[in-house]
């Protein structure tokens, strides 16, 4: 009892508490969407795409039809290969929206083996809160459809022959697809920058998530510079013919991987170098915020007194908003939401700022679909919350003076615009409504003015003219507002710079005419300070002015300030930075006196102006001359029919331009191509009802300009129809359904299946809403089978799932001899209720019927009559999901399952079973892709009715040789009213039954190393060393009846001696408790993953001869 006793405490120190045991050690855990509205969705429908959307998302569904057809025409010129089938883009307002949607949501699978994912043309865009986020997402995953389609073909067979013959890397396909969707800027050289320099992107094999992206993009932009553009689909087409990438690259370019692991980087190297030759370090004092690994710190915002800093600090979605005290050092947490979860993250959320009294700290942030506001006395810690409506997102905001109005930026219906919100009335006005986005506002001029950030190209707002969709400028320029006009539906903006190549973010003003704002005018972002001055222009009537902005850097730093918070009151600002992959905050005395710096270019602003010479605009006097181009000021002369306005010359009209890529005089090579596609323009030649028609038209692409016009088809609402999902075909020795196995009474043995041949197919809708399954097990010996069929229903917040289930069994009764043939009809309803996306409740209702029948082989035998036994039952689970895929295998994180059934019979006095147990599993990573992962498991039954556990052995042992898989020697209790039978796994070092019971306990603990992978500096080209993985275990565990292993009710503890007329029972002294260790090897190959384990068995303090196990199925 107090071994038993110090087990437990030894279990219970080691894990915090932690599933049905039908099989085994395989359990059924998986995530949760969690669904806060529902969705109506529609349709347009193009010759090449189909774009599907909802509520008010008509505009954004309009201009992704417009983008879409320019990138599809660019890709397949690029790669000289067609779509082929019809692509469906779906769009969504916000992640919020779509982190509510089904697709991409997959099951765990134990066996990986023959499965099939079905390669489709399907792609999902959100709106981030600004057009180019929105471009870049949508070039990306458009290229994404393409490579599927390219590189594993159409049908599911040339997806299994590709799924067998090629793997590859993380920085091949994402880098790639970064590549196409993200045009090399400020911000990508920065974090490239900080990977090469700080030699982080040196071993291409340690690299997974984004820095592989950002390794990977740069590799193509090397290949692009050095090799030529045309270079990039040789390399891909290669490596799908070859199956190898290193044999593609050097076929293309003449180089291997190995090698051009190190030019690029040499490459880079000397670029990043000599720009920071000319660059400073940050100066003011850091703040020693420890920046942990993993974690993204945004939000930075100083105290209105200068002596606190609040920021977020977010890891894996989970975050938390905190105040740190630059005087005590200490930090405090105000608040923290969500839980970390593995996926698509939005760090566009929670947004801070402090309220002008300093006594409070306000923020937006986004919960169960919906927008909140709240402010938290920092002293009384009061927390108040209201819910914003009309608004999916907040980009950012910031307090009146008074602090009485707060003025936003917001998203709306994938539109970004600037808002006035009544903190006091709860009441939100749009000040601006068009297609541009507008971010980073803020009061100014006693907040009797605006100052923000705008892709605009126009300073005309007419609120009673629906917008029209049009390309978009990438760069942001400054504009300012006067709120005397924010009750108008005609404004005029006045534009504070205009820069074709460079953004203004962030704007603060520090006087009278004066701001600070973040610029990367040199390729680094760095502050600018800008003075607005005028100058007498012409005199007639009344003196005319023209303004100037005179500007230049405040600092000249090596990397980009990320964020900027001004407190020109009090001389200070903050400042976050990203550097040596971490975040720095510093703390720095501000003034406008200082000495202004001299910028030299990078090499990426040098290249972008050098390739945009027509865009450059130069002043020698370093200003910036603002045009106004509405002569009268006044916005009721301005015409709300006709909002055309004529620029100045020198002012760059975006509209008129041809692509680089598209026009004869873009060619870098310098030759001209004739180059023709269907484009879609207005028909401006008919004035009448058709004034809008969409015409296409065959135009040559080096002549005609884009202009907007486009008028999207007729909406249509969306209908349900499916496809396929996944296919396996496979060889195992697995169940195909998760049920007992009836219990048949005293002798018997745990009945394993046999090698057999596994079908199974699954179908989905669009949306993945709902999934059909069906499949079948036929062994290789025919004495058994299996069929299931089911549906899951996952559109709402509420899941169903109904599975019907039929399988049947030959055996053999050990005490009678007779043979038996079992039949299993089986129908299961479960029903799930997630709270987060990582945890859910569970319940399952079912109903089993097992049909008995004796085989006739004599004239006994024949007389016996088939037998019927019916039960239904509940079953109620907790699960607990936030678990990490690191690779095939190898996983970090935690999973729980605890668990409660009751099964009630129908057969033989109506009686029942009740069964509770929990499973819980942590994987801690210890190094790069190594990794130690624990389980412990626990299950008791009790009642009329009980299960009977084998202890023993591992899931799907091969080896069907009845004497050398099951221990006979371990007898059962013939008193304890067994009607069904599981295994409890895995007990390495032993075979099963080395203890049985209707309870069991089991603590496993794993090292696993992927040995090849882990120590190589480039990828590994095989499939099979990539996933080949060294394991070293330890197990323990005992199975018993009564309360506990060491009570006298243990069957196990006594042996029962008949010697008529006298019944003797003996208490032994053998240990109930066993243990064993030993290593093993995992690997993949030809699809399957292959699990050899040699464990040695320790009883009663004994080590045992050890045994092999080979399996096809992964770990726990």
């Amino acid at each position: 009892m107090l071994r038993f006793t110090l087990l437990i405490c030894f279990i219970g120190l080691t894990f915090s508490s932690s599933g049905q045991f039908y099989n085994g050690s395989q359990q059924d855990y998986g995530k949760s969407r969690v669904q806060y509205r529902k969705f109506k969705w529609k349709v347009y429908k193009f010759q090449q795409f189909d774009v599907y959307f909802y509520d008010q998302g008509t505009e954004m569904a309009s201009y992704i039809a417009q983008k879409a057809h320019q990138d599809i025409q660019k890709i397949e010129r690029l790669f000289d290969y067609e779509f082929g089938s019809k692509i469906e883009i779906i769009c969504y307002n916000s992640l919020t929206d779509f982190k509510q949607s089904n697709i991409g949501i997959t099951g765990e699978e134990t066996q990986v083996g023959g499965k099939t994912q079905i390669i489709g043309s399907k792609l999902f865009i959100y709106y981030e809160g600004t057009h180019e986020q929105l471009n870049e997402q949508l070039a990306s995953s458009l290229m994404e459809v393409f490579l599927n389609k390219m590189m594993w073909g159409g049908s599911w067979k040339d997806v299994l022959k590709a799924n067998l013959l090629m793997d590859y890397p993380e920085w091949f396909i994402k880098g790639f697809l970064s590549y196409i969707g993200k045009d090399w800027d400020t911000e990508l050289e920065a974090k490239i920058k900080d990977g090469i320099l700080t030699g982080r992107f040196k071993r291409f094999n340690d690299l997974e998530g984004e820095d592989a992206a950002l390794a990977g993009h740069a590799i193509w932009k090397y290949v692009e510079d050095n090799y030529g553009k045309e270079m990039i689909p040789n390399i891909i087409y290669l490596s799908k013919v070859s199956k190898n990438i290193d044999r593609a690259f050097k076929f293309s370019i003449g180089v291997g991987i190995a090698k051009l692991s190190y030019l690029y980087l040499k490459y880079y190297e000397d670029i990043f170098w000599s720009d920071v030759a000319n660059q400073e370090e940050m100066k003011g004092e850091q703040i020693l915020i420890k920046s942990k690994k993993n974690h993204h710190y945004y939000q930075v915002k100083l105290s209105p007194d200068g002596e606190q800093l609040a920021y977020v600090d977010n890891i894996d979605g989970k975050y938390g908003i905190y105040v740190y005290d630059f005087f005590s050092g200490k930090r405090t947490k105000v608040y923290g939401a969500e839980s970390k979860i593995a996926r698509l993250q939005d760090r566009t959320f929670p947004v801070i700022e402090w309220h002008p009294s300093g006594d409070y700290l306000s923020f937006y942030n986004e919960r169960k679909g919906k927008i909140w506001y709240h402010l938290v006395d920092l002293k009384t810690k009061e927390h108040t919350k209201v819910q914003i409506t009309k608004l999916e997102k907040v980009m950012s905001y910031s307090f009146s003076h008074d602090g009485k109005r707060i003025v936003l930026s917001g998203v709306w219906h994938g539109q970004t615009d600037i808002y006035i919100y009544n903190i006091v009335g709860n009441s939100i006005k749009k000040l601006t409504d068009d297609i541009w986005d507008d971010v980073d506002p803020r009061f100014v001029d006693n907040s009797s003015k605006v100052i923000f950030s705008s892709n605009r190209d126009t300073t005309y707002i007419n609120m009673l003219k629906k917008p029209e969709n049009k390309p978009f400028q990438r760069r942001m320029d400054l504009y300012l507002m006067d709120l005397k006009e924010e009750d108008q539906q005609v404004k005029i903006l006045e534009q504070l710079t205009n820069t074709p190549l460079v953004n203004e973010r962030q704007a603060y003003q520090i006087g009278t005419k004066s701001y600070v704002y973040l610029s990367n005018a040199n390729g680094v972002v760095n502050r600018h300070i800008a003075y607005k001055d005028s100058v007498i222009s012409h005199i007639d009537t009344i003196i005319h002015y023209r303004y100037l902005l005179n500007n230049g850097a405040m600092t000249n730093y090596v990397t980009n300030i990320l964020e900027q918070d001004v407190r020109f009151k009090v001389g200070k600002s903050i400042n976050l930075y990203f550097q040596n992959n971490k975040y720095k905050f510093y703390l720095e005395d501000f003034s406008p006196k200082d000495s202004l710096k001299e910028l030299s270019d990078t090499y990426y602003m040098r290249a972008l102006k050098r390739d945009n010479k027509k865009l450059v605009q130069t002043d020698p006097n370093n200003t910036l001359e603002l045009k106004n181009p509405i002569k009268n000021d006044d916005p009721k002369n301005v015409k709300n029919d006709n909002p055309d306005v004529k620029r100045d010359p020198s002012v760059i009209d975006i509209y008129d331009y041809t692509f680089l890529d598209e026009g004869g005089n873009g060619n870098q090579d310098g030759q001209t191509y004739e180059k023709k596609v269907i484009i879609l323009r207005e028909d401006n030649g008919n004035k009448g009802n058709n004034e809008n028609q969409v015409i296409a038209s065959e135009v040559d692409t080096t002549k005609q300009k884009n202009r907007s016009g486009f008028q999207p088809p007729h909406e249509s609402l969306y209908k349900m129809n499916f496809a396929k999902d996944y296919v396996v075909t496979q060889l195992n020795n697995d169940f195909l359904s998760q049920t007992y196995q009836r219990y048949s009474g005293p002798g018997a043995i745990y009945f394993n299946s046999g090698f057999s041949a596994l079908f199974k197919i699954g179908f989905s809708d669009l949306f993945e809403d709902v999934k059909l399954i069906g499949g079948m097990r036929i062994p290789v010996n025919f004495n058994s089978s299996e069929f299931l069929v089911g549906m899951e229903l996952l559109a709402n917040r509420l899941d169903h799932k109904i599975i019907l289930y039929r399988s049947s069994y030959k055996s053999i009764e050990s005490v009678s001899g007779d043979y038996i043939k079992w039949k299993t009809h089986e129908v299961r309803y479960r029903m799930s209720y997630p709270f987060t996306e990582t945890f859910s409740i569970r319940g399952t209702f079912n109903y089993r019927n097992d049909h008995k029948v004796y085989l006739s082989y004599d004239d006994i035998s024949i007389g016996q009559l088939p037998e019927n036994t019916s039960q239904a039952g509940a079953k109620f689970e907790l699960v607990f999901d936030n678990s990490k895929p690191i690779q095939l295998n190898i996983w970090e994180g935690a999973k729980l399952k605890v668990f409660g059934e009751y099964l009630q019979s129908f057969s033989s006095g109506f009686k029942a079973m009740y069964n509770l147990g929990f499973d819980f599993r942590h994987s801690l990573k210890i190094h790069r892709n190594l990794i130690w992962v624990n389980r412990l498991s626990f299950a008791t039954s009790w009642g009329q009715n009980r299960i009977l556990y084998y202890l023993g052995a591992v899931d799907g042992w091969w080896q069907y040789n009845d004497d050398k898989r099951f221990d006979k020697t371990i007898e059962v209790d013939p008193s304890q009213p067994y009607a069904y039978q599981a295994i409890g796994t895995p007990m390495r070092g032993f075979k099963q039954n080395v203890r049985n019971g209707n309870s069991f306990v089991a603590l496993n603990s794993e090292l696993r190393w992927p040995i090849f992978s882990y120590f190589s500096k480039y990828p590994v080209k095989s499939d099979f060393l990539k996933n080949f993985q060294i394991v070293i275990f330890g197990d323990i565990g005992t199975a018993w009846t009564g309360p506990h292993p060491y009570s006298d009710d243990n069957y196990f503890n006594k042996q029962t001696i008949y010697q008529k007329p006298l019944t003797i029972e003996v208490f032994n002294a053998r240990e109930p408790i066993v243990g064993g260790f030993g290593f093993g090897a995992r690997a993949k190959l030809f699809g399957y993953f292959l699990r050899f384990d040699l464990g040695w068995g320790v009883e009663n303090g004994v080590i045992g001869k050890p045994i092999p196990y080979f399996t096809l199925s992964t770990d726990i």
